[in-house]
């Protein structure tokens, strides 16, 4: 759980899949907001996602987050934008980078200063600042800027689709994009006997190297109403092909 300025809280809740369901459909809106490009619009409440990759952090992406949080509670707006800190966005060349959402507008080689002005002239006034958005010049001479450039413009990420999206310390958001689904699935719908054969795929555990793994969890008792830690042993098939996984055991 994050407390919104990049520090970790202990989160120490039960979750039932009444708490799940509660938690994806609170979130989801936002989370996809996130992704919009409604640059023509002057929305109620906006996220400002600052890119935390190392190539970000290394031209001092972390001052230039400070920098927008305080700026935004001195200019009284902290009930219409909120700074979340995430995961690499992709454009180390731009660094530092700031996506100010829903309206899809990245800026780029942020300092102090720029901060400022994303505070004053775009949150607070609705104005683009303009010499400082993300650009590109087409082969053509035409110009493209933030999401429409080819860098993003082309890809569709798969794996790394909540990387530059939600805040890899509220685990809330990875729930929200369906984060720990095979394992809700596990716990609370399957038999199980069903489990072990039904989800080597639903947790992705069919791109492991062939062999036999042994997976160790402590689960919550339903019945019992205990903590206890269960072992069991898995065969992937010659089948699978590999990708990532530590073989333990004969």
């Amino acid at each position: 759980m994050s407390t919104g300025a990049g520090e970790r809280v202990p989160d120490s809740r039960t979750l039932s899949p009444r708490d799940l369901a509660e938690i994806r459909e609170r979130l989801r809106p936002r989370l996809q907001a996130r992704e919009r490009s409604d640059r023509e619009t002057a929305p109620a409440r906006r996220d400002v996602l600052v890119c935390a990759g190392g190539g970000c952090v290394s031209s001092k992406s972390l001052e230039v987050a400070d920098t927008l949080e305080r700026e935004i509670a001195s200019a009284g707006i902290g009930d219409r934008a909120r700074v979340i800190r995430v995961g690499c966005m992709g454009l180390c060349e731009a660094a530092p980078l700031v996506l100010v959402t829903p309206d899809g507008i990245y800026y780029r080689d942020v300092d102090a200063g720029g901060a400022r002005r994303i505070v004053n002239e775009h949150l607070a006034s609705n104005r683009l600042v303009e010499d400082l958005e993300l650009e590109w010049t087409n082969g053509d001479g035409s110009v493209v800027r933030s999401r429409e450039i080819p860098f993003f413009e082309r890809q569709l990420k798969i794996a790394l689709r909540n990387c530059g999206v939600i805040d890899p310390l509220d685990i809330d958001e990875y729930i929200a994009r369906d984060g720990y689904l095979a394992l809700e699935r596990t716990l609370f719908e399957l038999k199980p006997e069903e489990s072990t054969s039904r989800n080597v795929y639903d947790l992705g555990l069919q791109n492991l190297p062939a062999g036999r793994y042994r997976l160790r969890a402590t689960v919550t008792d339903r019945v019992r109403g205990d903590d206890r830690t269960r072992d069991g042993w898995f065969t992937i098939s010659s089948q699978m092909t590999a990708v990532a996984g530590r073989r333990d055991g004969p």
